[in-house]
């Protein structure tokens, strides 16, 4: 105590430029402790509160240069501090720092430097946002998943009022909306050249960017080695705690092209932090965001898109988390299963948002860069929502065409075998997948799909039942492995073939495929493409760590191995190629991020009342 009054009566004697000089080299040379550190930032505070109001005539760069390195000293001595005092060094920056250096720069000159003052104080606060969201507690989540229109939880809630107060300041000529516009900004901008340019010409050239200040210009001398780097962790928070003040007069792409790039963010830090109490707050807001945009209403997307709204990225880190939960099979309770069931619900949600040609082209590329085959299943099963979409059916069969015509390529045309069992094993899943959407097409249409050939079908069934005893059957050789698999596809294969023989039949005996009197016809839900058959399509579709010390239970019940004959009373049908795409599932020209349209939002409206889940 006599310390601060001592303190107190020398600063009195001493000028602000005195007091912050003495205060900064104390702590660049003495290894004081916590208080000490903040005791020093303190008396930096006091210094600059003491500045000319309202408008600073003298020596109006060393005030400039006062605050940089004031902020410059917090950066380095309590934002890098490796202590648990967050909630010290949050109130100190809020309620001291900030506005200290505020009420210097509205006295500052036009001619001032603004923006990289803005850059560092934004900066600074996003840093204090990441340390604050990696170290939440249950409580903390619980609360930040609850607030509803409560407030915020304070450790979340003083940084972000924060930066609105910083956003607010009219000398920045700022706003929160630019802040959040950072992913923007970097995916737009190229700085990767400006090493190659002298500093001062680059400066001259770059100061009025923030994306160059936030980027590249982290520590420039012009802002006394003061960063002005952004963390995106930080900026994903803003965004999340942002999102429900946000103005509900906003148009809902503008709040989707605002809000959705931070989406991938906040599930990697999920994933890499193994912050599993944080998932649903992370859910909650893809949910929320999901909920302000109409089904089909999202401008297409092309496939090799990285902008910050594709998809892509979100997909993936949604797959990711299944394949976490999938993998702690010791611990597995009813929870984690729910919370499976409604990220897979996630990805139908935000797969619907799109046009229905175009989920056809993303569910594609996800395939595509998916190196997991269960994954792969579970992502092809997302396409019977447009299964019955006349808009889709073109993309939609092409796609699965290229699946059949892999099937009539691994039989050999002179012996009629399978040629490379291996091949198909590996790719059992996306097969079944591929055999059980023509299932349900034939269950409701009573046909097969213009562009897929019966005849391959046939011939693929016979020779696989035939490879398929010949396994069981021979004695002395060794079958390939998890050969035991294929009966997936044998299942799914025949009873394809007794869904399209029973629809001959009620042709040739002119009953209507839509006949309500007749009991036998399975009732299917077209939006979903789920009824009757949704036992046995999910049957077929097991995973290999399932099935592999079960019995898999193939057609209609029957045990492995059992032979049933191929059926021969199919009538065929002169169809295109498969895999032929008719037209559609090319790329289109790339869409500006604000130059969008909205599109039709009743596009999932079909028949016998189905849903758009």
């Amino acid at each position: 105590e006599k310390g601060l009054v001592s303190i107190r009566k020398m600063i009195t004697k001493l000028t602000p430029f005195e007091v912050h000089s003495v205060a900064s080299q104390s702590v660049t040379f003495t290894a004081g402790s916590v208080t000490h550190v903040t005791l020093c930032i303190l008396l930096c505070c006091h210094a600059l509160r003491r500045c000319p109001q309202p408008k600073i005539e003298n020596r109006w760069k060393r005030w400039q240069s006062l605050v940089f390195e004031t902020i410059r000293m917090f950066q380095n001595y309590r934002v890098d501090a490796n202590d648990d005092a967050d909630l010290l060094s949050d109130m100190l920056w809020s309620d001291f720092v900030v506005p200290s250096c505020l009420q210097v720069a509205q006295g500052l000159p036009s001619e001032a430097i603004r923006l990289p003052l803005f850059a560092g104080l934004v900066g600074t606060t996003t840093s204090l946002m990441a340390k604050t969201f990696v170290s939440l507690s249950d409580f903390e989540a619980s609360a930040l998943l609850e607030a509803g229109d409560r407030q915020y939880p304070v450790r979340i809630d003083r940084p972000h009022r924060t930066v609105i107060r910083i956003c607010d300041e009219s000398i920045f000529e700022q706003s929160l909306e630019s802040v959040l516009s950072q992913p923007w900004r970097t995916h737009s901008e190229s700085y990767s050249d400006d090493y190659e340019v002298d500093e001062d010409v680059m400066y001259l050239r770059r100061k009025n960017d923030l994306g160059w200040w936030t980027e590249t210009a982290h520590c420039h001398e012009r802002a006394a080695g003061m960063s002005t780097s952004w963390n995106s962790v930080g900026v994903c928070m803003l965004a999340m705690s942002s999102f429900r003040d946000r103005a509900l007069v906003w148009d809902p792409l503008y709040v989707w092209t605002e809000w959705f790039p931070h989406v991938p963010t906040i599930f990697e830090q999920v994933h890499a932090h193994k912050m599993s109490h944080l998932l649903p707050v992370a859910m909650e807001y893809l949910t929320q965001l999901l909920a302000t945009i109409g089904t089909g209403s999202l401008p297409e997307v092309r496939s090799n898109s990285d902008g910050p709204i594709a998809p892509f990225n979100t997909f993936q880190q949604l797959t990711t988390l299944i394949m976490v939960q999938s993998g702690e099979r010791d611990g597995e309770s009813s929870d984690m299963l729910a919370t499976k069931r409604e990220i897979v619900n996630l990805m139908k949600s935000l797969l619907q948002r799109y046009p229905p040609e175009n989920q056809v082209s993303i569910v594609r590329k996800l395939i595509h860069d998916c190196p997991h085959p269960a994954l792969q299943a579970k992502l092809m099963d997302l396409l019977r929502g447009v299964l019955f979409d006349p808009m889709a059916a073109d993309a939609l069969w092409a796609y699965i065409g290229t699946y059949i015509k892999q099937l009539r390529h691994g039989i050999d045309a002179e012996t009629k075998a399978l040629t490379d069992l291996s091949d198909i094993v590996e790719k059992v899943e996306l097969y079944v997948g591929a055999v059980t959407m023509l299932q349900l097409w034939c269950m409701v249409r009573s046909e097969m799909p213009r562009n897929i050939k019966l005849e391959t079908l046939q011939s693929f069934h016979g020779a696989l039942v035939s490879s398929l005893n010949k396994c069981m059957s021979d004695s002395f050789g060794s079958p390939d492995d998890e050969y035991y698999r294929l009966f997936l596809l044998e299942g799914a294969l025949q009873h394809l073939m007794d869904v399209v023989n029973d629809a001959s039949r009620r042709n040739q005996n002119g009953i209507p495929a839509n006949n309500d009197d007749d009991d036998e016809k399975p009732t299917v839900d077209k939006a979903n493409g789920t009824g009757a058959a949704t036992a046995t399509a999910t049957e077929m579709t097991m995973t290999t760590q399932d099935s592999d010390n079960e019995t898999a239970k193939v057609g209609k019940g029957e045990e492995r191995g059992t032979k049933r004959p191929v059926a021969t009373s199919l009538q065929s049908q002169n169809e295109p190629e498969e895999g032929t795409e008719v037209k559609g599932g090319g790329d289109r020209p790339a869409v500006d991020r604000y130059a969008v349209t909205e599109g039709d939002a009743d596009i999932f409206n079909f028949p016998d009342g189905g849903s758009d889940d």
